[in-house]
């Protein structure tokens, strides 16, 4: 698997293109959720990579980046990022962020805004302090049972009622992959944060992906993204969970990939 050295540690990364090798079309990359990794993304990709190149990437810390390290800051993740898509020569990219990979989206898109050409949102906040999830609770399945166990701890709130029992499974053993410490260590970073009072200087074009019954990053937060950030558009979906991206792989990677054809004729 790809490994590129950035800022003294090992970055697990994938490069997948299957476009046809005349368009001319912007890379896309993916930015996963806290304790995920780019198998996140797994299902997702014969739509994604059939319309463009894809980076998928492990945050530092997570999956098979370079295991133990801890996360000191939102703008630590946002230099990985900035590093790796220089070092891949890239200087402009659609940005794909679900739940804290959107989090994280969001002060990508202001602090490196002439790298982001369009902005998704999936399940995602601007402030994880004030959504639903008992962050005690979730602290301390963590330190004391670990990476997996915490995903599975909440499935109710993480998926939807008709989530096969195999899919949350395959998403705790995925979850393993990432040391609990640097899950809170990502989480006490996140928690800081408040991002809506920078969401009117984002202009990016931005489509926000929600459940209407997403029992960790709830409606409000959504609508909030959607009536601060001033180019975007927000779309509703059912019967599906927080990790809808997930349950509805080849639905909402389609979406994407409409919204970002149409922005890249633009």
């Amino acid at each position: 698997m790809p490994l590129i050295n950035l800022n003294g540690i090992d970055i697990h990364y994938h490069c997948d293109d299957f476009s046809l090798p005349w368009q001319n079309t912007t890379p896309v990359i993916l930015i996963h959720s806290a304790g995920g990794n780019i198998h996140r993304w797994t299902q997702w990709m014969p739509n994604l990579a059939k319309s463009r190149p894809v980076i998928r990437f492990d945050l530092r810390g997570h999956g098979e980046s370079s295991n133990g390290t801890l996360i000191e800051s939102v703008d630590q993740l946002i230099d990985d990022i900035k590093c790796l898509l220089d070092a891949l020569n890239l200087s402009e990219v659609h940005v794909i962020g679900a739940s804290a990979g959107g989090v994280i989206s969001i002060k990508l898109a202001e602090t490196l805004s002439p790298y982001v050409k369009t902005l998704t949102l999936v399940a995602s906040t601007p402030f994880l302090a004030k959504t639903d999830i008992n962050t005690q609770t979730w602290g301390e399945i963590l330190r004391t049972q670990g990476t997996e166990a915490w995903l599975k701890a909440d499935s109710d709130l993480r998926f939807g009622p008709n989530t096969p029992q195999h899919v949350i499974d395959w998403y705790g053993q995925e979850g393993a992959k990432t040391p609990s410490e640097t899950v809170i260590s990502l989480q006490s970073v996140l928690l800081a944060q408040n991002y809506a009072t920078i969401l009117n200087s984002i202009k990016t074009p931005t489509l926000i992906l929600a459940s209407r019954v997403d029992g960790i990053t709830p409606p409000a937060a959504q609508e909030t993204l959607n009536n601060n950030l001033p180019n975007s558009n927000l779309m509703w979906f059912e019967n599906v969970g927080h990790n809808m991206k997930l349950e509805i792989p080849d639905q909402l990677s389609n979406v994407c990939v409409n919204f970002m054809n149409n922005n890249d004729a633009n």
